[in-house]
């Protein structure tokens, strides 16, 4: 491959392609370049196969600009490669992996009014105010996102303590997660919370995306919150090559 319109070190971070690596840059010097440039490298230049590289961005938007440029670069159907967002790539593979941890593979994924309709019920059931079904939401999907090693009751706890007059928290926050089970569904926020009980629990599954992806990159990696991070971790754990 031809490299020479990159600078030196944008060189260096494309052709650094065995092992950990951190490629640290501001806002418009090429990031996007260099990781596309990298995956082009490691398909044109060091033989890899594209199914073994995952690349994980932040919105749809960068996952398919991604795309675009990662096809002209390489001779592969790219709608083939694992380029997506943590929870496009969570969803997908809970496709197949869900019945692992007692959900059905065919599972509904709830949007943010159909999770309000759920505390909404949720509150109801426990005779209180529905206004403050947002609110509630807003506590759960916070901490969801935030504490990957808490457990239900610790989210709880930690809610409480941001916020005095969610006493009756640990019990919505419970009935909230059984209903959503009852109803073979999942929220945004489970659908990454759920693949990370997969790899956790599951040895076969775990086994099979680590053996799978051997290159892994992270676009805005600064921006991982916890479960994104510990999803990374695993991923990454047999060949560390992230």
């Amino acid at each position: 491959m031809d490299l020479s319109f990159l600078s030196e070190v944008q060189q260096k971070a494309v052709r650094a392609t065995e092992g950990p690596v951190l490629v640290l840059a501001g806002a418009g010097s090429g990031k996007t370049s260099v990781l596309t440039n990298r995956v082009a490298y490691l398909v044109n230049e060091k033989g890899v196969d594209p199914f073994s590289i995952l690349a994980i961005t932040f919105t749809n938007k960068a996952a398919n600009e991604m795309k675009e440029r990662i096809s002209a670069l390489v001779d592969f159907d790219v709608s083939r490669m694992a380029i997506s967002t943590f929870h496009s790539m969570c969803a997908k593979f809970l496709r197949f992996d869900a019945d692992k941890i007692g959900y059905e593979r065919n599972f509904s994924i709830y949007d943010t009014d159909d999770c309000v309709t759920v505390v909404k019920r949720v509150l109801e059931a426990k005779g209180m105010d529905v206004k403050h079904a947002r609110r509630v939401l807003s506590h759960i999907s916070n901490i969801k996102n935030n504490e990957a090693k808490m457990t239900p009751e610790d989210y709880a706890g930690q809610a409480m303590q941001a916020d005095s007059s969610m006493q009756a928290l640990p019990s919505i926050y419970r009935e909230y997660c059984d209903r959503l089970h009852r109803e073979n569904a999942m929220d945004f926020d489970d659908l990454l919370l759920n693949m990370l009980r997969v790899l956790r629990e599951s040895e076969t599954a775990r086994e099979y995306y680590q053996n799978r992806f051997r290159y892994i990159m992270v676009d805005e990696y600064q921006d991982t919150n916890s479960v994104q991070y510990e999803l990374v971790h695993i991923l990454a754990d047999k060949y560390k090559n992230l």
